[in-house]
């Protein structure tokens, strides 16, 4: 049984959590993208599967209806962004409700339910990797029976809930803008043996990846990867949801490039609000944010995954046909030489003082 054209495959996992069998996994395939795999034993053919499945009939989308830029004071500090997402979460649990999201523990990054506010640290910051989901959808089809939920995850995790759960009254979704998913497998390649701890993406401004604030050996591979649209699934540079179509009641995201507002070079969210309960969720933390509305036109040229699907570098076939061979640190030399060459000159000037404020000044 084929579930849906693979390539179209974003991974979202809707399918394993429909089946009343529980006959479907998630499995890493050539490319280490997870991809569904039947027990053609257990499998009664009742396609749940191909009827759920988001690539084969698309979720409901909405254009915004708002646009904000802002960032809340008593989270950005310790938020990748201007700490929106933290604020939000913060109101649900406060409401006695639970929120989904990824975080990182025991070695992965995978989405978990949070329903303390003690907890809810695990969910800051940015992950730059696609989260397992596991029995996630069916978790949050059970609690929208007795309290609110807020589910944060990329577009096409959020057209899995909405399809698994349907139209649900308790049921928030945050959608974010989204580069594409990079497999978890590639991380593992930079992760040490020792995996205990907090691991960052970003911290003040800047990127590298950190475990308890050491940064890893093969961070700039992993990152320059990410950044250059080397290391997404295939499904990605074809993304349906790389549009001002939402299928989030609100959308996060970094208001890169902004200007003539406060707190611009230190975290700045921007937040599209497209349904009536987008509305609602955002009204409900207001006094807690600085923010101003702004026009949709000045959050587009630098997200264009709100136009456009990310664009696969040109040697990506070169990285493909390498990283299954000699893994994913050495396929990322392999397939971007000049891109690692200025990496190592940039690490040089910067971690000097004087040729870094030389750098600076002729830039």
């Amino acid at each position: 049984m084929i579930i849906c054209e693979g390539k179209k495959c974003t991974g979202c996992a809707a399918c394993m959590n429909i089946c009343p069998k529980s006959c479907i996994t998630m499995e890493y395939n050539e490319r280490f993208e997870l991809v569904p795999e039947i027990d053609e034993q257990k499998c009664i053919e009742c396609g749940a599967c191909q009827r759920i499945c988001p690539s084969n009939i698309e979720t409901d989308k909405h254009t915004p209806e708002n646009c904000y830029a802002c960032y809340a004071p008593e989270e950005m500090s310790t938020s990748s962004s201007g700490g929106i997402a933290a604020e939000l979460a913060k109101k649900i649990v406060a409401d006695g409700g639970c929120v989904f999201g990824a975080i990182y523990e025991n070695g992965t990054v995978h989405h978990s339910l949070i329903d303390s506010k003690a907890d809810l640290r695990k969910l800051k910051g940015s992950k730059y990797v696609q989260s397992y989901i596991n029995d996630c959808y069916k978790r949050v089809k059970e609690e929208i029976n007795r309290r609110k939920v807020l589910f944060v995850g990329t577009p096409c995790q959020v057209a899995a809930v909405r399809k698994v759960v349907g139209e649900a009254q308790n049921l928030y979704c945050v959608d974010l803008i989204c580069h594409g998913g990079t497999s978890h497998k590639y991380l593992d390649d930079v992760l040490t043996s020792d995996k205990e701890g907090i691991l960052s993406f970003r911290k003040n401004g800047d990127f590298a990846v950190r475990l308890n604030d050491r940064e890893l050996k093969h961070s700039s591979e992993y990152l320059l990867a990410f950044m250059r649209g080397m290391s997404y699934r295939e499904s990605c540079y074809a993304c349906v949801y790389a549009n001002l179509e939402r299928v989030g009641d609100i959308t996060l995201g970094d208001f890169w490039g902004i200007k003539n507002f406060p707190n611009e070079n230190e975290g700045v969210s921007v937040v599209l609000v497209n349904t009536e309960k987008g509305k609602d969720m955002f009204k409900a933390i207001q006094a807690d944010l600085y923010f101003e509305e702004r026009q949709l036109e000045e959050a587009l040229p630098d997200n264009p995954q709100l136009s456009r699907p990310s664009t696969p570098h040109k040697h990506r076939q070169v990285f493909l046909d390498a990283v299954g061979k000699v893994g994913f640190v050495k396929a990322v030399h392999k397939s971007m030489k000049k891109e690692m060459f200025k990496q190592r000159i940039k690490k040089i000037v910067y971690s000097n003082k004087v040729l870094r404020k030389l750098y600076e000044v002729i830039r």
